[in-house]
């Protein structure tokens, strides 16, 4: 399970790899320009991870059908989903285009009103790349749910490759700052979907030796189609939409209405954080592709998300030592504004807390969602939310400052890992506690 862990961190280090490589870049070249692109990246990689319950729904549908022994069910679910997250995509895009400045506006506030203008320009050109990042994403948890992590690296190296001669080309060559970047970063999301793309209709010998894709997906959805990739997404949609309220437009919010250095300073962090934090979601990955196959067998399922639990403190672990290293001892990669290194140093630490509890919480979560407890989830999302929101009003009245807005992240992923696994293992209602087989996903 730990070599699949590692090797499913393609699926979600795709987005922050692109993210970093362009914070390096610009932040060397212009410090405005790094403080604008923090509420940029913000706002398009919060859009893009809005629709991440296309893959966990992908996975879920997969992994559940591949469990009944359905590979016929296993294609459906894979070309639903893949023609869904291509309607998605285009929706976003468009929608990215008509509302950004105004989004923008309303997230930097009156401090950093001057960051809009080129923040605008980087999201306009990140917009087009949409389509063919949610369609990746959804190519690459239909890989994981069937156990074959080799094309989720790939297809992440090939568009890590291309974004960094993107970047080093159009803005360090050009000097096309903001706009460069974002336009190495979709060149690398179209690349990228070429890539895995092609390699669906390929056999695989879990598939029975049959492809993921016999048909190509429709440009259009059907209805049926939609229903049956939300019937499971949907509950997750919530759950990250309020990931998304809380971490992008809350405490991202905060940080830059504190001022442009604080927002340099939170764009350098986040863009680290957000680095480590995806292990996490290869730990919940990981428990959505394994733990189905244990349902109905209370024994071996308590025992497989013990496992899971714990490889996720262990990768916590890891991940706190070496971001908080990262940021504390290398901020220079992004920056050679003083005071924004300074800040950056000041709130490590924080940041480090958060990290080494964030994998284990990450878990949990994927074990609730590989039984579908997804009511539980929206619930103690819900109020965990609103905890953080009275929590960041006592911080902001306190003059806390950024460090005060990592501090709430921490507490966020304390409470989740606390509520989650009194859930799954004293709760006497635990899913992990069910018998009998899953049920067909209609």
């Amino acid at each position: 399970m730990l070599r699949f862990i590692v090797a499913g961190l393609a699926i979600w280090t795709a987005s922050p790899i692109l993210s970093i490589i362009d914070t390096s870049v610009v932040g060397l070249g212009s410090t405005l320009e790094l403080a604008a692109l923090g509420p940029a990246t913000a706002l398009a990689d919060s859009s893009a991870y809005g629709f991440v319950f296309l893959s966990v729904a992908t996975t879920s549908l997969v992994a559940r059908a591949l469990a009944r022994g359905s590979v016929s069910d296993a294609q459906r679910a894979v070309r639903d989903a893949l023609s869904v997250a291509w309607a998605a995509g285009c929706l976003l895009c468009i929608s990215l285009l008509v509302s950004t400045p105004l989004a923008l506006k309303l997230w930097t506030g009156t401090a950093s009103a001057q960051l809009v203008p080129s923040a605008s320009v980087y999201v306009y050109l990140r917009a087009f790349g949409m389509p063919a990042a949610l369609v990746t994403s959804v190519a690459q948890a239909a890989f994981l749910a069937v156990k074959q992590p080799a094309m989720p690296v790939l297809t992440v190296a090939v568009a890590s490759v291309v974004n960094a001669l993107g970047d080093l080309l159009l803005c360090c060559v050009f000097g096309w700052g903001l706009a460069g970047a974002a336009l190495a970063t979709t060149a690398s999301q179209l690349v990228a979907c070429g890539v895995i793309l092609s390699r669906l209709v390929r056999p695989i010998d879990s598939m029975n030796g049959q492809p993921l894709l016999t048909a190509p997906p429709a440009w259009l959805p059907s209805t049926d189609a939609v229903k049956r990739v939300l019937r499971v997404g949907l509950p997750v949609c919530t759950l990250v939409g309020l990931k998304i309220l809380l971490f992008s437009v809350l405490l991202g919010g905060a940080a830059t209405r504190i001022g442009p250095t604080s927002s340099a300073a939170h764009a350098c962090l986040i863009a680290i954080y957000i680095l480590a934090a995806v292990c996490g979601d290869a730990v919940s990955q990981a428990a959505q592709s394994y733990i189905p196959a244990t349902l109905g067998r209370p024994q071996a399922s308590q025992r497989l998300c013990t496992t899971v639990v714990l490889l996720g403190c262990f990768v916590g672990a890891v991940n706190c030592m070496w971001a908080g290293a990262a940021a504390f001892l290398a901020p220079g990669i992004f920056t050679t504004d003083a005071s924004v290194i300074a800040l950056v140093r000041h709130v490590t630490p924080v940041m480090c807390a958060s990290l080494l509890i964030h994998t284990a919480s990450m878990a949990t979560e994927g074990a609730l969602l590989a039984t579908r407890d997804l009511r539980w989830l929206v619930a103690s999302y819900a109020a965990n939310a609103l905890l953080c929101a009275a929590s960041l009003q006592a911080a902001n009245s306190a003059g806390w400052g950024l460090w005060g807005v990592w501090l709430i992240m921490t507490q966020f992923h304390v409470t989740r890992m606390a509520w989650n696994s009194w859930r799954l293992f004293y709760d006497g209602r635990s899913p992990l506690r069910v018998t009998g087989p899953p049920q067909r996903d209609e």
